[in-house]
């Protein structure tokens, strides 16, 4: 688990810089196994170093780029994928764990179909008008997903929002050759 100050919803695109030892373990535990864990809103406390209260409910994030430094830090990319709630907290030792359950999204009403569709003309008549004023924008004839939860998967944010992560070792400061695993900075060198 992740305590955080800020909030992960399904689908949203979370880049984190983790440096604490502890958080260094879960990434690495992540990355040799299933690359996901559970992110939850600190209510009480800080980010760092722990004594902090947290929600009972948070979002499993999965890891989809992910850059290691020679001190062990990481810079992550990573989504939203689904709701938990948390059933009982365990051990900060080796870092925060808690037993979850899925939390399950609730049927959409009747109403749904009516208001997607009143949504998503409004939104590309929005579109339409930032681009007549000269605003940077999606394209109105952006694809949307039928699903109002998940976005088409050509489309993700992540693919462009994560990938400068995995840049961010190289343009902080020139790495040493080798200093970053990231495939993404192995090409560039």
């Amino acid at each position: 688990m992740f305590p955080l100050g800020s909030v992960l919803l399904p689908s949203a695109v979370l880049p984190l810089h983790v440096f604490e030892p502890r958080y260094r373990r879960l990434t690495e535990d992540c990355l040799e196994g299933v690359p996901e864990f559970g992110v939850v809103l600190i209510e009480r406390g800080s980010e760092v170093g722990g004594g902090d209260q947290r929600t009972m409910v948070g979002t499993v994030a999965r890891i989809v780029e992910a850059a290691s430094f020679d001190d062990g830090r990481y810079a992550l990319g990573t989504v939203g994928v689904r709701r938990i709630k948390v059933l009982r907290w365990l051990d900060d030792d080796p870092y925060p764990r808690a037993e979850v359950e899925d939390w399950a999204d609730p049927e959409p009403g009747p109403g749904l179909v009516g208001a997607s569709a009143s949504v998503t003309a409004t939104l590309r008549r929005v579109l339409a008008l930032s681009a007549e004023l000269g605003a940077a924008a999606a394209p109105a004839t952006v694809e949307l997903s039928e699903d109002p939860v998940l976005p088409p998967t050509r489309s993700w944010p992540w693919r462009r929002s994560a990938r400068p992560i995995a840049r961010t070792c190289s343009r902080r400061r020139p790495p040493r050759p080798g200093s970053c695993r990231s495939a993404a900075c192995s090409r560039r060198s």
